[in-house]
């Protein structure tokens, strides 16, 4: 029984996402959410002087990503996870292309806006 109460306060952030995520599956939830419930729930021991959110965030952010990631952040949707194990085998290689695709079109305004300068700098010139 001790053991039990020393795991729950020593339990990392992963540990009590993926326990929240397990008792909703097959519901993606903000990183705002999964902290409400750990917070409720007493899942994890948040010492002061820390910024759960944004440690939460973090790990999640990075769980999320390769193949050992045991999240799955939900496309298109800023902050929203679920469980890897959760999510159909086909909608993972489309999101994966679809994260490509974005990262694409983030690509082109930049460039759009170097050509621009560029023919600022040509008009300089002139003058």
């Amino acid at each position: 029984m001790r053991e039990k109460g020393r795991k729950k306060k020593g339990r990392t952030w992963a540990e009590a996402a993926r326990t929240v995520l397990e008792k909703n599956p097959n519901r993606p939830m903000s990183h705002k959410e999964i902290l409400q419930v750990i917070q409720k729930e007493g899942l994890k021991e948040i010492r002061s002087g820390t910024s759960p959110l944004a440690c939460l965030n973090a790990m999640l952010h990075t769980n999320s990503r390769g193949d050992e990631g045991i999240f799955y952040k939900v496309p298109g949707r800023m902050g929203v996870y679920t469980l890897k194990k959760d999510v159909p085998d086909g909608l993972k290689d489309l999101s994966e292309g679809s994260e490509e695709s974005s990262d694409i079109q983030s690509d082109s305004p930049s460039s759009e806006s170097s050509s621009s300068s560029s023919s600022d700098q040509s008009s300089n010139k002139e003058g």
